[in-house]
């Protein structure tokens, strides 16, 4: 067991400096990762160790021309203060302990509410229609997954004025409020049209600053450290969908790089999960074919 751990640990260690030295086309890396997955039980477990590796700022190289995350502060207090009418001085220390790592000491923790000009505010579910009207409401469905997906939604036959809260913009992130404990807490970006969608009371939407990416913020909260924190806070009775509060979704720790920084580490992440994905198909390829090898090597014994 110890020197299936060491191994492990091995493995993640040359994975997590291939990203940093962009060394990822190395036929080492795809096979070191391709060992990751195999050995620590899948490719889901693989996906989160590439987004726990990016909130610890272990994805890419620090450059100083892009500055600190510190940098963004006087622009998020002058934003935020001025769409929201307060600014919580953020407490780096107790955000990094309620966060539960460590992050780049050139990076600064934030709340989220630090980072937001709207929300987290809840959604409105009126009774849903068996026929075609004028307004869509997405349905819990569409974020579950962590990305989202407009194809499920319920019709309502109410009038929802255009200037309403409700209506969702490009770069939304619609956070699930309740849900079973693996997936309250879920966030995914909503990307598409403007008021084409309102979203329901299961959900919570926050509208973020322009001085931090959405994508990025987005994967800080599926990371499994913001996982936890979420579920740590969930709360209901027996028997019942796990909640959680609008307090408990603005108190949730962001690790903040500098933007272009913010920038990069989203485009390795989604270069890791798309070798990810191509890693899954070879993978499944190769089961199936032990599969029916297996098939086979019975089928011979028994004849």
């Amino acid at each position: 067991m110890t020197t299936q751990r060491s191994l492990f640990k091995e493995n993640v260690l040359f994975a997590s400096a291939a990203c940093v030295n962009d060394d990822l086309n190395r036929p080492e890396f795809a096979e070191k990762l391709s060992i990751i997955i195999d050995a620590n039980g899948g490719i889901q477990r693989a996906r989160r160790l590439i987004l726990d590796l990016a909130v610890r700022g272990r994805l890419v190289p620090r450059s100083r021309s892009e500055g600190r995350g510190a940098d963004l502060l006087s622009a998020l207090r002058s934003e935020v203060g001025a769409c929201r009418g307060q600014w919580l001085e953020p407490q780096p220390r107790q955000i990094a302990s309620d966060a539960g790592y460590d992050a780049p000491e050139s990076w600064s923790w934030v709340r989220l509410s630090n980072i937001v000009i709207f929300g987290p505010k809840n959604g409105y579910s009126p009774k849903a229609v068996g026929y075609l009207t004028a307004t869509r409401t997405l349905a819990l469905t569409a974020t579950t997954s962590g990305r989202f997906n407009g194809q499920h939604y319920k019709y309502i036959d109410e009038t929802i004025p255009e200037e309403s809260y409700l209506w969702l913009q490009d770069g939304d992130v619609l956070i699930q409020r309740s849900n079973s404990l693996e997936h309250v807490g879920m966030a995914a970006v909503y990307r598409g049209k403007s008021r084409e969608y309102i979203y329901p009371d299961l959900m919570m939407k926050v509208r973020l600053s322009a001085s931090v990416d959405a994508d990025y913020v987005h994967r800080v909260l599926l990371a499994s450290p913001t996982r936890s924190f979420v579920r740590a806070r969930a709360s209901g009775t027996a028997g019942s969908m796990p909640k959680i509060s609008q307090t408990v979704v603005a108190n949730i720790p962001i690790p903040l790089p500098p933007y272009t920084e913010q920038k990069r580490i989203v485009a390795k992440v989604d270069q890791l999960m798309a070798l990810c994905d191509d890693l899954e198909a070879k993978l499944r390829v190769r089961d199936e074919k032990a599969a029916k090898l297996a098939e086979a090597l019975v089928a011979e014994v028994l004849a």
